[in-house]
């Protein structure tokens, strides 16, 4: 595991990932769907609609796998249904000890951005706390929070989207770390209010986005159009640096980047 902590399970060739996922449950009780397995920096899972068996997997017996707990669970049964999707963002308003200049308590507040992409990873719209809406209207944030009103959504039109456009990436991220959040309750939802996707804070890997000092993000899940023009959501779960600050309405690239690389390599892991 990513903590330094280490255990064995027995695989055969033969054996589905998910029931490689199975085993190591079993021996962690992490649940399969907190469970981001790497292998010499390549992250190992199912390609898009592929289920592999370990001899696909190029990993020789004997191997050791780096276990990451995801902080994002996507639901078992993550077809979209209905023409709308809904990001929302709740948690407890932090007091960081320190004032503003006015005289106002700082907090920390956590940012829910949404980024659309085409299929070649390209970005075509984004919304977040000071962009409340794309050029193709087909997302929308409902505005920035504060210590008295902490919460945050942001709602995608599907048919408003441009055919061109294949992924919606969710995500969180604070300015100060996302280990200054205090109970946030993050979930996708659809049109029917079934829960797509929920965020599930990790104490030690939030902690390390922060001591970065340039805050910290959660690339949480992703959207992805199919073949039929319907929306599955894919789990990501992947933490990194970076936070938003807008500079005249878009964001700016070099506190952001950390965040757009997350995403290109979720892109890549789902081509793969």
């Amino acid at each position: 595991m990513m903590n330094g902590s280490t255990f064995q399970i027995e695989i055969s060739n033969s054996m589905l990932l998910t029931e490689v996922r199975d085993a190591i449950s079993e021996a962690s009780g992490i649940t399969p769907s907190r469970q981001l397995l790497k292998y010499m920096g390549r992250t190992i899972e199912d390609k898009l609609g592929i289920r592999q068996r370990w001899h696909d997997l190029n990993i020789p017996f004997g191997s050791i796998l780096h276990l990451v707990v995801l902080m994002c669970t996507v639901k078992a049964s993550s077809q979209v249904h209905g023409d709308v999707l809904n990001f929302r963002l709740e948690w407890d308003p932090t007091f960081l000890g320190t004032y503003n200049t006015s005289g106002n308590p700082k907090i920390a507040q956590l940012q829910g951005f949404c980024t659309a992409l085409d299929e070649r990873g390209i970005e075509k719209g984004i919304v977040h706390f000071q962009c409340h809406r794309d050029q193709s209207c087909a997302l929308c944030h409902s505005g920035s929070s504060g210590y008295s009103n902490p919460l945050q959504q942001i709602t995608v039109y599907l048919p408003n989207l441009p055919l061109r456009v294949s992924y919606l990436f969710f995500g969180v991220c604070c300015r100060q770390g996302l280990d200054y959040i205090k109970n946030p309750s993050v979930s996708l939802v659809d049109s029917t209010s079934r829960i797509l996707a929920e965020y599930t804070p990790s104490v030690q890997q939030s902690a390390t986005s922060a001591s970065t000092n340039v805050g910290g993000a959660v690339v949480l899940c992703c959207a992805v159009r199919t073949s039929d023009d319907n929306w599955k959501v894919m789990q990501c779960g992947r933490c990194c640096s970076g936070y938003i600050i807008p500079e005249a309405r878009q964001v700016k690239p070099s506190l952001f980047q950390p965040i757009r690389t997350e995403i290109r390599q979720c892109i890549d892991n789902f081509l793969r």
